[in-house]
């Protein structure tokens, strides 16, 4: 018998064999399959379960050739479904679900104080109509190839009338799958596809002899015992769910660290537990400052390659503050390990790189403090523009409808978070028993499984309205509405839930090209800053300030002591300069 082959560069063992000439129209002129381990004592064990698929591959060639027909319509629902549960099996592995999910409208992500652009994930259904036709063809057909190939079965010839219906089954699993992606990306790890993948084929036995090899029983990797770092975070995302729940800002967090574990293994490996130290954390640390910030093309680049194009086209890396982040990601999950006893220590915390990566990020970052409150100029460039003074004003392409107008105003008078606001419902305008008008920030009577959130148990609160939004209409634009709906009927819901996310993309852009705005403030949560400042500038009491924009305050033990009541807020609240509107001017 034949002897595994080493790759003289890889090291990893293979098996190869000569096809025979009257099979080479479809096997090729050589079979070759990796047996997935470099160690010679386990390749020759693989190797015999090998040896006996490509039998079992060169038998079902044969059959093809004089003409048999090798695969009845239901096997073709069953490679299709085991190519589902593979694919699906693998990457919740890696917590890598992109090569499944199409890039969808672009839309802002909160990161603390400022957003940042991105385009989510969508499942290739929701955009199939999008696509080219000739695109999605050719993936089915790549996806099916590979399934067959894997499975050991020679891919039907083009006069075969089963290759259409066969294209057609991995077409309806490849949208099933997609869909499935999509949950995972959104948190839900329950969700699944019925398929009928543990059936066995035709030609095979009870036990799915095709599927052995499949499957894995040729191994190799990590040592017996030892968790990987991506199967350490699972673990990690798990408990977090457990412990914190579901919430939108938790699924984003975990999604965050998820992709972050994915680049640490794309830089280092996946390595076990037992290998991760603090000369590996060092290391890893020194890649990140590596990554490019931006450039064409490079989201879908593993790490090394975004790396490796960095240096090529001169792109700008990422910042300290990013590679900070970064680190702090690992160190959670790894503190996680710690405390489950699966690692002595965790080699972020005991090598110093957080605390050195912190110092970096707050010497680069002092060293370019940028204003982030809007300055009286810029608030009277803002609230004269368009939106604010022409009636008749519409953006082009997107019908936000009377939250054009209203959100920018809220946040100004309140300091509230551009999605705490987009959230509310016509509800959460109320009054107290002393007739003070107050929006409720899911205070009272709302929780998350409406699917609204808010970012802490902080700032959940009710936040008086300045004399200023009756002046202007606001209590009119409530009563014009049903009473059962959102208070912005037009903004929806993005993927990840926040209805405001396609609004503040929407409004940086008329920021910066309609009304032609030159600030360093952040379109959104530059109001919020603004309302801080001038809270101080008016002097309103710092603890009243944090009660109305849902601050923790510098002291919170102090903090959660007793209650900020709502009659105090308001009258602070009125030392709050009048937005510089037109219409308040005129009145």
């Amino acid at each position: 018998m034949a002897q595994p082959f080493k790759h003289p560069q890889s090291g990893t063992y293979y098996i190869r064999r000569k096809v025979p000439a009257e099979l080479q129209s479809i096997l090729g002129r050589e079979y070759k399959r990796s047996l997935r381990t470099k160690e010679p004592q386990a390749a020759k064990r693989a190797f015999v379960a090998a040896f006996e698929v490509s039998e079992q591959v060169f038998a079902l060639a044969r059959a093809q050739v004089l003409g048999a027909q090798i695969l009845t319509h239901k096997d073709l629902h069953i490679l299709a479904g085991r190519w589902l549960e593979k694919s699906l099996e693998k990457a919740e592995a890696t917590g890598d679900f992109s090569r499944f999910l199409a890039m969808g409208a672009r839309a802002d992500w909160e990161q603390g104080d400022h957003y940042e652009e991105y385009r989510p994930l969508e499942p290739f259904g929701k955009l199939i109509d999008e696509i080219d036709p000739e695109i999605v063809d050719e993936i089915i057909l790549r996806h099916a190839k590979d399934a067959l190939r894997d499975a050991g079965i020679p891919f039907p010839v083009e006069s075969d009338p089963l290759r259409r219906d066969l294209l057609s089954a991995f077409r309806d699993h490849w949208l099933r799958l997609s869909r499935l992606a999509a949950a995972r990306v959104e948190g839900d790890w329950t969700s699944k596809e019925m398929t009928i993948a543990a059936e066995p084929l035709s030609f095979e036995g009870a036990g799915g002899s095709n599927r052995t090899l499949a499957k894995g029983a040729v191994t190799g990797g990590l040592e017996t015992g030892s968790r990987g770092i991506l199967e350490a975070f699972e673990s990690y995302a798990e408990d977090r769910f457990l412990s914190d729940g579901r919430s939108r800002a938790v699924v984003k967090s975990v999604t965050a660290y998820r992709a972050t574990m994915v680049e640490f293994v794309e830089l280092m490996g996946d390595l076990p537990l037992n290998r991760i130290n603090r000369e590996v954390v060092g290391q890893y640390r020194a890649l990140l400052t590596q990554l490019p910030r931006a450039g064409r093309g490079i989201r879908s680049m593993s790490a090394p390659k975004k790396i490796e194009a960095a240096d090529k086209e001169r792109l700008p890396r990422i910042g300290a503050a990013t590679v900070r982040n970064k680190i702090l990601a690992l160190s959670s999950v790894l503190s996680f390990a710690v405390r489950m006893q699966w690692m002595p220590e965790n080699p972020v915390i005991e090598s110093g790189v957080v605390r050195a990566a912190k110092r970096t990020a707050s010497r680069v970052g002092g060293a370019r403090q940028a204003r982030k409150h809007y300055e009286p100029a810029e608030l009277a460039t803002i609230f004269t523009s368009s939106a604010f003074s022409d009636p008749a004003w519409r953006w082009p392409s997107a019908d936000y409808g009377q939250a054009w107008y209203w959100l920018p105003i809220l946040m100004y008078y309140t300091g509230a978070r551009r999605e705490e606001i987009a959230q509310l419902l016509v509800r959460d305008v109320r009054y107290d028993t002393g007739q003070i008008a107050y929006l409720n920030i899911l205070n009272a009577e709302a929780d998350e499984d409406d699917g609204r959130t808010v970012k802490t148990a902080g700032s959940r609160r009710a936040i008086p309205l300045h004399r200023d939004l009756e002046r202007l209409g606001f209590f009119a634009y409530v009563q014009s509405l049903d009473s059962d709906g959102q208070l912005f009927p037009k903004l929806k819901p993005n993927p990840s839930g926040y209805f405001g996310a396609n609004f503040g993309k929407r409004w940086a852009q008329y920021l910066r090209d309609t009304v032609k705005l030159t600030s360093p403030a952040n379109p959104s949560h530059g109001f919020r800053h603004t309302f801080k400042t001038l809270c101080r500038l008016v002097g309103i009491p710092e603890d009243v300030g944090d009660a109305i924009s849902g601050h923790a305050g510098q002291s919170r033990v102090a903090r959660s002591y007793g209650e900020m009541p709502l009659a105090r807020m308001a009258q602070e609240l009125e030392k709050l300069p009048s937005a510089p509107l037109a219409a308040l001017a005129v009145s």
